[in-house]
């Protein structure tokens, strides 16, 4: 008697798991990746992300959404950083205009 309330118990679990449906996978990572377009007066700066180079100015980057830290670099200039905030849903435009160093 035990073994066959075992086995119904075993079978009603299976038939469960059965009918469960799968999770969907999550999007791909790009899909929410937003366009950055990145310019500097003068151009040819370095653009950083996080310190890393990414390119020259002007520069079109794709982005997922998040804060990043951007640097803005060129010889005989100061060094352009601040934060950037890309939302979901939008592209980001940044112009900076950078400072003869001394």
């Amino acid at each position: 008697m035990r073994a066959l309330a075992r086995r119904l118990r075993f079978v009603a679990l299976l038939g469960a798991l059965a009918c469960t449906p799968a999770a969907a996978p999550p999007p791909a990572a790009s899909s929410a990746a937003r366009t950055v377009h990145i310019d500097a007066e003068p151009g040819e700066a370095g653009v950083y992300i996080d310190g890393e180079l990414r390119g020259r100015t002007p520069a079109t980057l794709k982005l997922e959404p998040g804060k990043y830290r951007l640097s803005l670099k060129g010889s005989r200039f100061l060094p352009y950083e601040t934060d950037l905030l890309v939302p979901y849903g939008e592209d980001v435009h940044v112009t900076a205009s950078l400072i003869a160093s001394h």
